[in-house]
C-alpha cells in the first residue's frame, strides 16, 4: 500500500484529470508508474466523475424537495404528481450511495488516502510537525480535487443516519482526525481556504458524535458517542496541534483573495465556533492553548503575529460588525412592521406590497445570520476569558477589547435598545438577556487584571457609568455581582 501510493503520486501530474494545485516549478519524480499507480489514480478519478457527481446531483435534488411550494394557478393534483416523482428520485439516489457495502469500500478507499498523504509529509523528516515550508515533490502532484471528493463524501456518510453509516465507521475516525489536523490549518499543503473551511465542517460532524455543542444550521442525526471523545482525549498530535489548525483557518477564511459575502464567512465559521468550543473542554488540549496564550504574551518576539492574536482580533472585529448589523436589521424590521400595522398599509399599492415583502425577507435573513453568529461569537469570548485573559490584555489588544465590549453593551442597554422590540425575537435568533449576561461574564473575567480596568475609561465613545446602572436593571438576579465589580473598577 505505501509503496503503491509513493509511485501513485507521480502519476498525479498528467494522469490525474483534475484541478491540479498549481506551484512555482513543476516536482520531477524519477519513480516508475506502475500497476498501482494506475489503478489509484484511476480510481479516484472514477469516483469523481461518478460518485462525486451523484452527491452533488441527491443535495439538489433535496434542496429542491424541501423547497418545494405549490405555485399559484397549478392544480392540486398536477403538484402532488409532480412531487411524488422527485421524492422518488430523491431515494433512489439515496439507496444507492448508502448501499453498505459502496460505503464500506469508498470509506477504506479514502481513509488509506489520507492516510498516506500524511506518510509523505513524514516519510524522509520522520516527523510530521513542525509542517514544511515547501510540500515534499509527492504531494505537490496530487490534484486537491482528490482531497475535496473524499471530503465531501465523509461529510455524507456524518450526515447520514446512524443505520446507513459502515458498522465499523470509528475504525477510521482516528485517522480523518489526524488528516483534518495536518491539513485543515496550512495553506502550503491545501491552497483553497474553502477547502480547508470544509474541513472543519467535517470536524463538527465527528464532535457533534462525541456529544459536542449542537448548531443550529449544523446538526447531525447520530447520538452523542462516548467512543469518539474518547478517540479525541487520546489523539496526541491533535491535543497538540488541532486548535491552532482551527484559529489558522478562521483567519484565512477572512483573507481569500475574493470578494465573499458574509453569508459564505457565516456557515463556514459558525461550526468552527462549536468545535472550538467542544475542544476547549478536554483537559488534555490545554497545554496547547496555554502555549498559543504564551505567544501572545510574548508576541515581539516573533517577526509574525501569533495566530492566537490574529484570531482574538478576528473575533473581536466580528463581534462589533455582527452585532452592529443585526440590530440595525432588527430597527428595520420594526419599522416594516410598523408600516404593516398602520393604516399606510392598505394605501399602497401591489407593487409597493411586494417590495415592503422583499425587503422584510432580506432584513430577516441578515437578522438571522448575524444575531446568530454574534451570541456566538459572545458565547465563545466568554469561555475563553473564563480562565485565559492575559492575551487580551496586552498593550496592543487591550483598548480595542475595553472598546467593543464597551460599544456592544451601549447597543443592547443604551438608549437605542427600544428601536429593535420586533415580535416574537427569538424567530430572528436575538435574545437580549443572553448577550448582556455573555457582555457582562467578559467584563468580569477581564475585571480581574488591572490593564482592563485602566482601558475602560479611556474609551471615550460609549464609556460611561450609567451603561452598567443599566446593565444591572436587564439583569438584577446579578446585581450584587455587577456592583462588586464596577466599585473595583473605579478603585
Amino acid at each position: 500500500g505505501r509503496e503503491g501510493g509513493r509511485e501513485g503520486e507521480g502519476e498525479g501530474g498528467g494522469g490525474g484529470g483534475g484541478e491540479i494545485a498549481t506551484r512555482d516549478k513543476s516536482p520531477k519524480l524519477k519513480v516508475p508508474f506502475t500497476l498501482k499507480t494506475h489503478v489509484f489514480f484511476i480510481t479516484h478519478k472514477s469516483l469523481i466523475l461518478g460518485l462525486t457527481q451523484a452527491l452533488k446531483r441527491y443535495q439538489r435534488l433535496q434542496a429542491t424537495y424541501a423547497n418545494l411550494r405549490q405555485p399559484a394557478g397549478v392544480m392540486a393534483h398536477l403538484f402532488t404528481q409532480q412531487k411524488r416523482i422527485l421524492l422518488s428520485q430523491v431515494l433512489a439516489f439515496q439507496a444507492g450511495l448508502t448501499h453498505p457495502q459502496l460505503q464500506d469500500l469508498c470509506v477504506s478507499f479514502y481513509s488509506f488516502t489520507m492516510q498516506w498523504m500524511v506518510e509523505m509529509l513524514s516519510e524522509q523528516r520522520k516527523q510530521i510537525f513542525p509542517l514544511p515550508d515547501e510540500p515534499p515533490p509527492q504531494l505537490q502532484v496530487v490534484p486537491e480535487c482528490f482531497v475535496e471528493s473524499l471530503v465531501d463524501y465523509a461529510t455524507f456518510v456524518r450526515q447520514g443516519r446512524p443505520q446507513q453509516a459502515p458498522l465499523d465507521m470509528s475504525h477510521y475516525t482516528h485517522h480523518t482526525i489526524t488528516f483534518i489536523t495536518v491539513f485543515m490549518g496550512s495553506a502550503q499543503l491545501v491552497h483553497n481556504p474553502h477547502l480547508r473551511a470544509k474541513l472543519a465542517k467535517l470536524l463538527s460532524l465527528i464532535t457533534f458524535e462525541g456529544g459536542g455543542p449542537r448548531d443550529h444550521h449544523y446538526t447531525a442525526t447520530s447520538t452523542p458517542h462516548q467512543a469518539i471523545q474518547l478517540v479525541f482525549e487520546n489523539h496526541m498530535l491533535a491535543s497538540r496541534h488541532l486548535l491552532e489548525a482551527l484559529m489558522r483557518i478562521f483567519v484565512d477564511i477572512e483573507f481569500t483573495g475574493e470578494s465573499m459575502e458574509f453569508e459564505d464567512k457565516f456557515l463556514y465559521r459558525l461550526p468552527m465556533y462549536s468545535v472550538l468550543e467542544f475542544l476547549w473542554t478536554i483537559p488534555c488540549y490545554r497545554p496547547s492553548i496555554e502555549t498559543l496564550s504564551h505567544q501572545v504574551i510574548h508576541s515581539h518576539d516573533y517577526t509574525e503575529s501569533p495566530v492566537f492574536l490574529r484570531f482574538i482580533n478576528m473575533m473581536i472585529n466580528d463581534a462589533t460588525i455582527q452585532l452592529d448589523e443585526g440590530l440595525d436589521s432588527l430597527a428595520n424590521i420594526r419599522q416594516l412592521e410598523l408600516v404593516r400595522e398602520s393604516t399606510q398599509w392598505n394605501t399602497l399599492s401591489d407593487d409597493e406590497k411586494q417590495q415592503h415583502q422583499s425587503r422584510f425577507r432580506e432584513s430577516v435573513m441578515y437578522a438571522k445570520n448575524r444575531n446568530l453568529l454574534a451570541q456566538k461569537t459572545v458565547h465563545t469570548l466568554q469561555f475563553i476569558t473564563t480562565d485565559t485573559t492575559k492575551p487580551f490584555v496586552i498593550s496592543i489588544m487591550v483598548d480595542k477589547m475595553a472598546t467593543m465590549l464597551n460599544f456592544v453593551l451601549d447597543l443592547l442597554v443604551g438608549p437605542k435598545r427600544k428601536e429593535f422590540k420586533v415580535k416574537n425575537m427569538e424567530q430572528y435568533h436575538f435574545n437580549p438577556g443572553e448577550l448582556v449576561s455573555g457582555i457582562v461574564s467578559i467584563y468580569l473575567n477581564l475585571g480581574r487584571e488591572r490593564e482592563f480596568c485602566e482601558a475602560l475609561p479611556r474609551d471615550g465613545r460609549s464609556f460611561s457609568m450609567e451603561l452598567f446602572a443599566n446593565a444591572e436593571d436587564v439583569l438584577s438576579v446579578r446585581r450584587l455581582q455587577m456592583s462588586s465589580w464596577i466599585l473595583s473598577c473605579v478603585r
